[in-house]
Formats: C-alpha cells, structure tokens, sequence
C-alpha cells in the first residue's frame, strides 16, 4: 500500500467524522457508533505518515517551515471565523479548535532535535544533552496543542520504529492496550454515576493492519499540497455550513 492510497483513505475517514461532529444527528445513532471507532484509524496513519515525511524530506527545515506555516494560517483563519459568529449567534455554538497541523509541526521539530542529538558527534557531550533537553520542551509544549500525552508516546514509537515492523508492531499494541485498559477502569469507575465514557482512543489498533500494509512506496504523484489544503477547508466549510444552519439561513 502506497503512502498516497494511506492518506486517501485516512482522509476520508476524517471528512466523515469530522461531518458527524459538525453536523450531529444527521446520521443515525449506530452509524455515528461506528464513525467513533473508525476515525481513532486518522491520527496514527497521518503521525506515522509525517515521520515518513521527515526521514524522506530532501529539507527538514523546509518540511518544518511549511508544517508551522500552515498551522499559522490555520490558526488565523480559526479566529477570524470564531470571532465572526461570536458576533450573531448569541448562543453555544460549534467553534473550530482543530489545528493538528501545530502539533505535529511541534513534534516533528522534537524528532529533530532528538535526531541531532543522535547522529551528530559533538566534541561535548553536555551539546547531546541540550538537544535532549530542547525534545523534552518541545513535547511539553505540544501538549498545549490539540495533542495529548498518549500521542506524544505514539509519535516517539514512530520515529524510534520507523523501519521496522517487527518493533513497532510490539510498541504500537503494547499503547494500545494501555489505552484500553484505562478506557475500562473509566468504564468500571462510571458505572456507579451512570455516566457514559465515550473515549475510544484503544480503537487506534485499528490502523496497525494498515501501517504493516504500507510498501515505503511514494505513488507517482504526490499531492501533497492537496492534503494540507483540504484538512482545514473542509474544517472551516462544515463550520460555516452548521453554524448557518443554527441561523436558519440554510
């Protein structure tokens, strides 16, 4: 499976989540079921995708100039459409937070800075540790993005695995299970409260069979700018389209 077919289906999964959180209720209940399971297959294939990204990139500082310049625009966009249906919709309304582009340009700049400290040979070693150090930070730091801690760890295991199957097989199941583990003690503990827990982020198992797949093949046309482009446009579009439908314009 080529890297273009990977994000091809990794984006269609996100389209039809993403349309399912903007627009509830248009789906039937156990088809929404099944997008809370599906969509957990998006964010592993697009991490592992951008650490492939980085070991191939003929410049990092480009890939990293890039991936910070579209969170940028991202971010800006985001406030100029929150900021305008803050001013006529006097109720709650669906505000856009997604930018995963900052934390993935956050990562990768800590894979970096990890890969210095690795490969480069210092006539000091207190230069490895700043490096080291610099990779602590810029993990901290990401987690005030749209990240979490658990992602940071699946990041790590893509870099540290990448071309080895075998590892990151064992690893990948190994945060998974985790995962699960305290999806199920939060499910136990809810019980008594009758809360529902809805967080199925152990689901990500589901993109393993999809990442061994992967044959490390580019197809002959790359596209690449189309799937920065189309992770926000159809972010904002459904933003739009529900809030004008809160408005009864649509």
């Amino acid at each position: 499976m080529s890297s273009f077919l990977l994000k091809i289906i990794a984006l269609v999964l996100m389209f039809w989540e993403h349309f399912d959180s903007f627009l509830p209720n248009v789906f039937p209940e156990n088809i929404s079921q099944i997008v809370l399971y599906t969509w957990r297959i998006v964010a592993p294939v697009f991490f592992f995708l951008s650490v492939e990204g980085f070991h191939k990139t003929s410049s990092k500082k480009s890939y990293l100039i890039r991936l910070f310049s579209w969170a940028f625009i991202m971010e800006v966009w985001n406030f100029v459409i929150n900021y305008y249906f803050d001013q006529i919709l006097p109720w709650d309304w669906r505000r856009i937070t997604n930018n995963i582009f900052l934390s993935i340009a956050l990562w990768v700049s800590m894979i970096w800075a990890i890969d210095t400290a690795r490969k480069w040979v210092f006539d000091k070693k207190s230069k490895n540790i700043l490096f080291y150090w610099l990779a602590v930070i810029l993990a901290f730091a990401s987690l005030f993005s749209e990240s979490s801690i658990y992602w940071v760890i699946m990041y790590l295991i893509f870099y540290f695995c990448y071309g080895n199957k075998k590892w990151l097989t064992i690893a990948y199941s190994l945060i998974c299970a985790l995962l699960f583990a305290e999806y199920y003690y939060s499910s136990i503990s809810s019980e008594a409260t009758g809360e529902v827990v809805l967080d199925f982020q152990w689901a990500m198992i589901l993109a393993l069979p999809l990442l061994l797949a992967y044959n490390w093949q580019k197809w002959r046309f790359s596209l690449k700018y189309l799937f920065y482009a189309f992770y926000p446009l159809h972010i904002w579009t459904l933003c739009i389209l529900a809030n004008l439908i809160s408005l009864k314009i649509l």
